[in-house]
C-alpha cells in the first residue's frame, strides 16, 4: 500500500519510572516531551507506553503534557511487551502509516527530524525500517547504524567524534530501536516484537525478521538526536535496576543466539566466538561513550564476579524461553 505525503505517524515512548531520573534539573520525561514540541512535521500523535511505573510518571504526564495519550501495562513486562501494547492501541485508534519508537531518554535536537526520516522511508517502496544518528550529550557518536556478526548487533561509530562521514543515508544491516521509524506494512506482515525479549536484542530480532520478509533497513545520518543511553536501565543510579537490566540483557543475548543458531554468524567457529564474547563481555567493555572500539579501550566493568554469576543464571532462563518458544 502506497504511503502518501501527509502520512500519519504515531510516536510511542516506552517509559518505566522516567519521572525519577533527572538530567540538567529536569526529569527525562520533561526533556523528551518538551523537545518533541519543536517537531515541524504536523501529522503525528504521541503515546506514552508506561510499563507499570512505581513513581509518579503517569500523573506527571497527565498534568504537564495532557495531549499525550497513555497506555499502561497491567504488570511490568519489559520493552517488547510495553511497546506491543502501545502499537496495538495506536493501530486500533489512529490507523497510522508509520510507528515511531523513541526511548524516554531521547532529546530531539532537529526541528525537521521526522520529515527527514519519512523522506528516507519514501526513497524506496521496500524500505520498512529507518533509524538515525544518535549521539551522547558530549556530541560523540553512539550509533550510526549497526553491523551484524557473531556478537549479534554492534553500533557503528560508537565513541568516535561526529565527523561528516557518519552523515550518509543508506541501507544497513540494522539500526537501534532507541529511535526508529517502522512502516505499518512491516507490522502487518511480520507482526509485533517477540515478548521473550524483556529488554535487549528485540531490535536485532525484529529487523532480521523484517529482512527475511524482504524489507530494507535504512540509516538516515542526516538526522541527529541525543540519547542518554541506559539512563533508566544499564546505567541506572539504582544498583538493583542496573544489575537487573544487565541480567535481562544477558538472557536476551543467549536467547537470541539460540533462536538464530541456524544462521552462519552463529554456526561452527562463529558459535564458539559468540559464546566467548557472551562471557567475556559480561566482565569487560571494549568501547564506550568516551572511547572507540579497540584493544586499548578495554576496561573491566564494576563487580565482575556479580556480573559473571548473573550471566550463568541467564543461560538457564534463556533455555527455558527457547524451549517454550518451540512448544508454541
Amino acid at each position: 500500500m502506497k504511503i502518501g505525503k501527509n502520512s500519519l505517524v504515531v510516536i510511542i515512548t516506552s517509559n518505566y519510572n522516567g519521572a525519577s531520573y533527572f538530567y540538567k534539573k529536569h526529569n527525562i520525561l520533561w526533556h523528551i516531551f518538551s523537545s518533541l514540541k519543536r517537531t515541524k512535521y504536523k501529522n503525528y500523535k504521541i503515546v506514552m507506553a508506561d510499563d507499570k511505573s512505581t513513581d509518579n510518571s503517569v500523573e506527571y504526564i497527565k498534568k504537564k503534557f495532557p495531549y499525550v495519550s497513555i497506555v499502561i501495562n497491567n504488570a511490568n513486562g519489559g520493552f517488547s511487551k510495553n511497546n506491543n501494547n502501545a502499537i496495538k492501541y495506536a493501530i486500533q485508534k489512529y490507523k497510522p502509516d508509520y510507528i515511531m519508537l523513541l526511548n524516554n531518554d531521547i532529546i530531539i535536537t532537529d526541528d525537521l527530524w521526522l520529515n527527514k526520516l519519512i523522506n528516507t522511508a519514501r526513497l524506496n517502496s521496500k524500505i520498512g525500517i529507518v533509524g538515525c544518528k544518535l549521539v551522547y550529550p558530549d556530541g560523540k557518536i553512539q550509533h550510526a547504524g549497526m553491523e551484524i556478526g557473531c556478537y549479534g548487533g554492534r553500533n557503528i561509530g560508537r565513541g568516535q567524534e561526529d565527523f561528516s562521514k557518519f552523515n550518509y543515508v543508506k541501507e544497513v544491516d540494522g539500526v537501534t530501536f532507541a529511535a526508529v521509524l517502522i512502516n505499518k506494512n512491516v507490522i502487518k506482515k511480520i507482526g509485533l516484537f517477540d515478548e521473550n525479549f524483556f529488554m535487549g536484542f528485540e531490535d536485532v530480532d525484529y529487523y532480521l525478521r523484517a529482512k527475511k520478509a524482504k524489507f530494507k533497513i535504512y540509516y538516515a545520518g542526516n538526522v541527529k538526536l541525543i540519547h542518554l543511553e541506559g539512563f533508566t536501565s544499564t546505567n541506572s543510579k539504582f544498583q538493583k535496576i542496573k544489575y537487573n537490566s544487565f541480567y535481562h540483557n544477558q538472557v536476551n543475548y543467549w536467547y537470541f543466539m539460540l533462536k538464530y543458531r541456524y544462521m552462519k554468524q552463529f554456526r561452527g567457529i562463529n558459535r564458539l566466538k559468540s559464546i566467548f564474547i557472551f562471557f567475556i563481555s559480561s566482565i569487560i567493555s571494549i568501547e564506550g561513550r568516551d572511547r572507540e572500539r579497540k584493544l586499548s579501550s578495554i576496561r573491566f566493568k564494576d563487580k565482575p564476579l556479580t556480573r559473571l554469576l548473573l550471566t550463568i543464571k541467564a543461560i538457564s532462563k534463556a533455555k527455558k524461553l527457547y524451549t517454550k518458544l518451540n512448544k508454541i
